[in-house]
């Protein structure tokens, strides 16, 4: 769990799952997981739920879930001790604000309203 926990890995997860990844509290819904896990920024959109599984967003794409997955299969390869580097706050907000990032949400909203 402590490997999940915390920013982004890699800029896909960002991309497709907005900022980092946060582990719910034994005392917490994934909703208030979310919003802890924000740090005045963006609701965390990956909330891990130690023995429950993994809450997304009910809007959750196909693109969306399958970058979960892969999340969790990256995760389960690296080493427990192993010293992770994340990326940073501001390289986060840099690509949620990124151009192609705004064309790539706005398109996936498109798809979504026609299913």
């Amino acid at each position: 769990m402590a490997l999940a926990n915390g920013n982004s890995l890699y800029p896909d997860h960002v991309v497709f799952l907005g900022p980092g990844c946060v582990v719910a509290k034994d005392t917490e819904t994934a909703a208030e997981a979310a919003v802890r896990g924000s740090k005045a920024r963006s609701e965390r959109k990956l909330v891990i739920c130690p023995g429950q599984g993994v809450a997304v967003p009910e809007t959750a794409n196909a693109a969306t879930l399958t970058l979960v997955r892969a999340f969790g299969d990256v995760l389960v390869r690296v080493d427990p001790s192993a010293e992770l580097e994340r990326l940073t706050d501001e390289q986060e907000d840099a690509l949620i604000n990124w151009d192609a990032e705004k064309l790539r949400q706005s398109l996936n909203s498109t798809e979504s309203a026609r299913a």
